[in-house]
C-alpha cells in the first residue's frame, strides 16, 4: 500500500504508531481530566521536544519582533513629514472652516478647554449595550468543576489589578482622560 509506511506521521508499520499513539494520548488526556492534575514536567518536556527543532527560528523571530517594536516606538517624523502634516491640517481647516490652532492642539493630544467636553448619546448607548452583553454572559456563567489553586489565583489577580492600575495611571498622566 502507498500509505502503509511507518514514517513520521504513523501508518500501518510496526510498533506503537498511528491509532495506537492517538489512543495512548487520548487515555493520558482522560487521566488528566479525571485526576485534575497533569504531569507538568512531562508535558513541558513534550512541548520542548516538539519546539526544539524550531528554537533558532523562535529566538530570531522574537528578536525581530522586539527590534521592530523598538523601531516603531522610537520613530520620529521628519521635518518634511511635519510640514506636510501641518499644510494638510491648514488646507482641511480652510475647507471646513475649522480653527486650525484647535485642530493642531487636538492632533498633538491636547484638549480643547474652550467648550464643555461631554459624551454623545451614542457613547452611552454603546456602553449600555456592552454592559448588557457582559451581564447576560455573566448570568449564564457557571463555576467550572475543576480544582483551582486559590493562592495562584490571588497572585494572578493582584498582578492583573496592578498592571491595570499602572496602565490607567499612564493613560491619565498622558491624556487626563480627555
Amino acid at each position: 500500500m502507498a500509505f502503509s509506511g511507518g514514517g513520521r506521521f504513523g501508518g500501518m508499520g510496526g510498533g506503537m504508531s498511528g491509532g495506537m499513539v492517538q489512543q495512548w494520548h487520548q487515555q493520558r488526556s482522560l487521566g488528566y481530566l479525571r485526576d485534575g492534575k497533569p504531569d507538568i514536567k512531562y508535558t513541558l518536556s513534550l512541548v520542548w521536544k516538539a519546539l526544539r527543532v524550531y528554537r533558532w527560528q523562535l529566538v530570531f523571530g522574537t528578536l525581530v519582533m522586539i527590534l521592530g517594536a523598538i523601531a516603531v516606538s522610537s520613530a520620529i517624523a521628519s521635518e518634511r513629514e511635519l510640514h506636510n502634516t501641518n499644510s494638510a491640517i491648514e488646507r482641511e481647516c480652510g475647507r471646513y472652516r475649522l480653527d486650525s490652532d484647535a485642530v493642531k492642539r487636538a492632533f498633538d493630544g491636547h484638549s480643547n478647554d474652550s467648550h464643555k467636553s461631554g459624551r454623545a448619546w451614542w457613547d452611552w448607548l454603546i456602553l449600555f449595550l456592552v454592559t448588557l452583553v457582559f451581564v447576560g454572559l455573566a448570568a449564564k456563567a457557571r463555576v467550572p468543576s475543576m480544582a483551582m489553586n486559590f493562592a495562584w489565583t490571588g497572585v494572578l489577580t493582584i498582578v492583573l489589578v496592578a498592571s491595570a492600575a499602572a496602565c490607567l495611571w499612564g493613560l491619565w498622566k498622558t491624556t487626563r482622560f480627555s
